[in-house]
């Protein structure tokens, strides 16, 4: 069976950004012995991303392009991934599930929750901007 080539490409995105997650979680755990659970999640999220990118590099968007361009590019989006991972992950932590009376590893579930609710618009957003920009560029220019 066949897949569109775009729905393979998210699977290798999601396969790819879901074994960093694993190491976002662990690292968040490990920080949390250090700091509050907020700056964890913060700096959980730059060990991520620094896998993710070359995981997404490699695999997923398969560029030859230059490493810095992408590489600041990637910081970028993931600005907006990380305010939205900490913004949900917080939510669910300090509120959501409290309220819900859910105390079953709550900062676990809390992050994941957060984690999750980024692989949308980082995949669009790592597709256009981060690995894609310069290929358009080229493109255009005839």
């Amino acid at each position: 069976m066949k897949f569109h080539p775009e729905f393979a490409r998210f699977s290798k995105f999601v396969l790819a950004n879901g074994s960093t997650a694993g190491l976002t979680l662990l690292a968040r755990a490990f920080f949390n012995f250090l700091f509050p659970f907020e700056l964890s999640v913060v700096l959980a999220h730059l060990v991520g991303m620094t896998a993710a990118f070359a995981l997404n590099k490699f695999f997923v968007f398969e560029t030859g392009d230059g490493v810095v361009g992408q590489y600041s590019r990637y910081a970028l989006v993931n600005l907006m991934s990380l305010a939205l991972t900490t913004s949900v992950s917080a939510l669910c932590y300090r509120l959501a599930l409290p309220a819900l009376g859910i105390g079953f590893y709550p900062a676990l579930l809390s992050h994941l929750l957060g984690l999750g609710s980024t692989a949308v618009p980082s995949y669009l957003a790592h597709k256009h901007f981060s690995f894609g920009a310069s290929s358009r560029s080229r493109r255009v220019s005839v």
